[in-house]
């Protein structure tokens, strides 16, 4: 099972560095469900979107997969490029933001808070 899993693992390598960005997706979409929770109704990932690496990690810590990207693969513009996109999320759900704002405060289970 090893050596089936490191060559698994070296195909992934391989589809990560290439230029087929539809490959890359569909490779992502089928792993995704393999990081879930055993709780359905504690989904963090979405079915059809390709979710970013901070939900991935946070879904590899979850399952105590202690993997972690070396910090010398990430520039100055991932880091400028995750710090937009997270900036315009939050702008853009400002409004459901403010809808919610108790809840997410003291909410009263995991479930509401995400919810």
């Amino acid at each position: 099972m090893t050596s089936s899993l490191k060559l698994f693992a070296q195909w992934i390598i391989k589809i990560s560095e290439s230029e087929s960005e539809d490959k890359k997706k569909k490779v992502l979409l089928h792993l995704m469900p393999l990081l879930e929770t055993a709780n359905p109704s504690e989904q963090l990932l979405s079915k059809s979107a390709i979710p970013s690496v901070f939900l991935i990690n946070a879904a590899m810590k979850l399952h105590n997969s202690n993997i972690n990207l070396p910090i010398e693969e990430l520039n100055v513009n991932d880091y400028k490029n995750f710090g937009e996109q997270l900036g315009n999320s939050i702008w853009n759900s400002r409004k459901e933001l403010k809808q919610n704002l108790s809840i997410l405060e003291n909410p009263t289970s995991l479930n509401q808070y995400y919810n």
